[in-house]
């Protein structure tokens, strides 16, 4: 991962807070993380059955307002999102998605593998820099901005 200047300043705060408060590591992300970026990414992930998460990165328009609609909306097929490997942007379709293998000719990534929702919640935010998880688990999809899962729809109200 290539950690940018601006990604220095907040590294040492970021592991405090990390190992002494896991709320801290959201209010974190939140007052600092989200002003300093142009983007607002993501992760989307899918459970398996024994509980483990595959996730793959989507860089642009994450926000809630966003792929809280049109994950629920317009994706009940799951594994064709996750075959596209990381994204650019998300559309209302696989065919509508930007993605960094079939439309920019750069190599497949393929999706990341977590051993529980719980490491994908704490652990995202660190490795990939983004600001919001979207996971699909017991037939609906939730949302996590670093702390706990919350159903898409507890986002949009």
């Amino acid at each position: 991962m290539k950690i940018h200047s601006r990604h220095l300043t907040i590294l040492p705060k970021l592991y405090i807070n990390f190992f002494t408060n896991e709320r801290s590591i959201q209010a974190h992300f939140q007052s600092n993380h989200r002003r300093n970026t142009r983007s607002t990414g993501g992760l989307i992930a899918i459970m398996d059955e024994e509980g483990s998460c595959r996730s793959v990165y989507c860089h642009h328009d994450m926000y809630p307002s966003h792929a809280c609609v049109v994950l629920p909306e317009h994706y009940a097929t799951r594994e064709a999102l996750l075959a596209l490997g990381v994204l650019s942007t998300l559309g209302c379709s696989p065919a509508e998605c930007n993605a960094y293998f079939r439309d920019r000719g750069e190599e497949l990534r393929e999706p990341t593998h977590w051993s529980d929702r719980w490491v994908l919640a704490r652990e995202a935010f660190d490795r990939f820099w983004a600001n919001y998880c979207y996971l699909f688990m017991d037939g609906e999809w939730f949302c996590s901005d670093g702390g706990g899962w919350t159903p898409v729809v507890g986002w949009l109200e």
